[in-house]
């Protein structure tokens, strides 16, 4: 019986050893976005916004960005910001920051950014409007170690 257990384990750990090798990264260009609400502890931040990343090593060609806000009571809120960019460089990030919103209730906002060597990236967050205000819970904290982790590639 405990040679069963013991030849089990073995094989056990060697088909783990087997399929956890590690492989290498693309080099090529690597879109991330995030998307931040309104931060009213600083200078009374209203708008929201969001940022685009290449985190790749190389650029990333024909980039173009959609960014939507749709809902709050009875619908009332819709804005669409759409842009073309062009070439974003290694480590460089575009930041999108919206013009005035008003409306009041429950809202969803998506960051579309594409390319075309790094493909396709949407983020979608829920979100509360009140007035000129948009609150996005804990948004600004994806944005932070977003950044965080720019600085950290760029060592």
């Amino acid at each position: 019986m405990k040679k069963k257990i013991v030849g089990i384990l073995t094989c056990m750990l060697l088909i783990i050893s087997v399929f956890s090798m590690t492989a290498i990264a693309d080099p090529g260009a690597n879109l991330e976005n995030k998307i931040f609400g309104g931060f009213p502890l600083i200078f009374g931040i209203r708008n929201v916004g969001g940022a685009i990343v290449n985190t790749g090593d190389d650029i990333a060609h024909n980039v173009s960005f959609n960014f939507t806000v749709t809902g709050g009571s009875n619908g009332s809120i819709d804005y669409n910001y759409a842009d073309y960019w062009g070439d974003l460089s290694s480590n460089e990030s575009l930041g999108i920051v919206t013009d005035a919103i008003q409306g009041f209730g429950l809202v969803t906002l998506t960051l579309a950014a594409s390319s075309s060597n790094a493909g396709n990236v949407t983020e979608t967050k829920k979100g509360f409007q009140i007035g000129y205000f948009t609150w996005v819970p804990m948004s600004w904290f994806g944005l932070l170690f977003l950044f965080i982790n720019l600085i950290n590639n760029q060592k």
